[in-house]
């Protein structure tokens, strides 16, 4: 006896091609329920970072403005106790210190002065950060000058690890690493928001680090091929405004 011949005008196929295309269709589901479950078990877990969303607040504390801003919060603001020092950020993708520059307020230097704003909270791993969400108008009062910013000694280091940006991976994006958010976190680098060196792997705590140059000031351009890569760097680490800071030399870093 012949091969069955189907034709595709019949309303019914030949019994043996229903059997291969059923053995087919058992064969394909078991793959898919296989790579299904491998991507369960071996994928990373999004982070139990937060970003509070709609729920603007009101804050108060000492500002500094100088390399990156920082507002150390009047105790109990912190949703972390003993890390009162909230890094800010801008609306979007930009830093924050195009909104504190643009804010109509007669102010000078705003640096080393209390200060209220309204802001939205994000915050991980015990870090804070607040976005000025109002832009502009997130600057409400400005009071007297305190005691200058608090700067500590330096140690040389050598460290592996990836630049991100911080307002994404502490809570406004998930995943917020990697190849997969290189792009995104370029333009919020480029945007103004500070680069953050992150030190250490999913097995462990990481470690977090603004990144400058050797002169102090905040890193941008010179940094972006490097976002999102696995890279080693070396550098001077000290802290600056309640938050660690690693200064390179950008020419020195090297893939990993």
């Amino acid at each position: 006896m012949g091969k069955d011949f189907y034709i595709g005008w019949k309303d019914e196929a030949p019994e043996s091609n229903k059997k291969n295309i059923k053995r087919l269709l058992i064969t394909l589901m078991v793959i898919i329920s296989v790579i299904a479950m491998v991507l369960v078990v071996f994928s990373k877990s999004f982070t139990t970072h937060t970003f509070e969303f709609g729920q603007e607040k009101t804050f108060s504390g000492v500002l500094y403005v100088h390399p990156f801003p920082v507002l150390k919060l009047d105790k109990g603001q912190s949703p972390y106790k003993g890390n009162d020092y909230a890094l800010l950020v801008g609306y979007g993708k930009f830093g924050a210190s195009t909104y504190l520059q643009g804010a109509k307020i007669p102010k000078g230097d705003l640096s080393g002065k209390r200060v209220t704003i309204s802001g939205t909270l994000i915050y991980g791993d015990g870090k804070v950060l607040i976005e000025l969400t109002e832009k502009e108008k997130s600057l409400l009062e400005i009071e007297n000058t305190v005691p200058p910013s608090a700067f500590s000694e330096k140690n040389r280091a050598t460290m592996n690890g990836e630049i991100i940006d911080p307002k994404c991976w502490f809570g406004v994006m998930k995943p917020a690493e990697g190849k997969v958010h290189k792009s995104c976190a370029i333009r919020c680098i480029s945007g103004g928001i500070p680069p953050v060196f992150r030190m250490g792997d999913s097995g462990s705590s990481y470690n977090y680090y603004v990144l400058l140059d050797e002169t102090g000031n905040l890193l941008r351009e010179e940094i972006l091929p490097y976002v999102g890569e696995s890279i080693k760097v070396q550098g001077s680490l000290s802290e600056i405004n309640g938050w660690p800071v690693l200064e390179i030399d950008p020419d020195l870093i090297k893939y990993q």
